[in-house]
């Protein structure tokens, strides 16, 4: 089966709505890419539910990677119908028909069998108790991040040469990133030098002052192996180019204090006064 596979970037939902109605449309599969999207919600729906309203197969990939909104230190979830479940589960324990549980428990039974070419993808169990401590943490955690996210939309949304995130109105972000874009033709040193220049001196400017930023993301295509592959140029990919030269990522995480967001704040603001002059 052929399937859509919308990326709820940063955290913030995809239009889920007519990539439904297309999939359905088309009898196509929707396997939603949600790595960064705990908890967001499309139209009060949670990210990992939209099975729920429509026939059409779909499946909610969620990482629990050490940076993330809620993390096992490395690993995630498959949410989709129990079906679904039942087969990804045998591909990811070695295409084995019983896991050790069911061969050990007092009503298991020694024999199984391997049905499937599976792989090695089961989360441990220790990693299994720190994500449930970790959903535990969310509410708290998610409400920090919003009011981190609020003061930096206040601060930054005064300067002309920044694009502040958009978080649409049907929408809950999850703020698992906050991109900032630079309007680079606004800078004094314009868009005359290399494409990714004024963004690049940007991130130095902020780690001078001590600001750890990065990219999210650097585009598939620039990579060596797909350039080298495939002979893939910047400009073949217009869209992913032109945002990437400039999108940096500003700290954002639940264990900051007023006093870090207040440096954040205040080194971004001084970059772009020294911008100006």
């Amino acid at each position: 089966m052929r399937a859509i596979l919308p990326v709820h970037l940063h955290g913030h939902p995809c239009d889920m709505d007519p990539i439904l109605e297309i999939a359905r449309a088309h009898e196509l599969a929707v396997v939603e890419d949600a790595a960064h999207a705990l908890p967001a919600r499309y139209k009060g729906r949670m990210v990992g539910s939209n099975d729920r309203v429509t026939s059409t197969p779909v499946l909610s990939c969620f990482s629990f990677y050490a940076t993330k909104n809620v993390t096992t230190g490395e690993g995630g979830m498959l949410v989709a119908n129990p079906t679904v479940l039942d087969e990804a589960r045998l591909w990811a324990l070695h295409g084995m028909s019983r896991d050790a549980y069911k061969r050990y428990a007092a009503e298991g039974s020694w024999f199984y069998d391997v049905i499937r070419p599976g792989f090695k993808y089961n989360m441990s169990d220790l990693q299994a108790a720190i994500g449930l401590h970790q959903l535990d943490k969310l509410p708290r955690h998610q409400a920090r991040r919003r009011a981190i996210v609020g003061r930096y939309q206040e601060a930054f949304g005064q300067y002309e040469e920044l694009q502040t995130p958009v978080e649409r109105q049907d929408c809950e972000h999850a703020w698992h990133v906050y991109a900032l874009r630079l309007h680079r033709e606004r800078f004094r040193s314009g868009p005359a030098e290399a494409p990714t220049a004024v963004r690049n001196q940007f991130i130095e400017h902020l780690k001078g002052r001590n600001i750890g930023t990065s990219v999210h993301f650097i585009p598939i295509h620039l990579h060596a192996y797909y350039r080298e592959k495939y002979g893939y140029k910047p400009e073949d990919f217009p869209v992913a180019y032109h945002e990437y030269t400039r999108l940096l990522s500003l700290p954002l995480h639940p264990g900051m204090t007023d006093l870090d967001v207040d440096d954040v704040i205040q080194a971004v603001g001084d970059v772009i006064e020294a911008s100006r002059r």
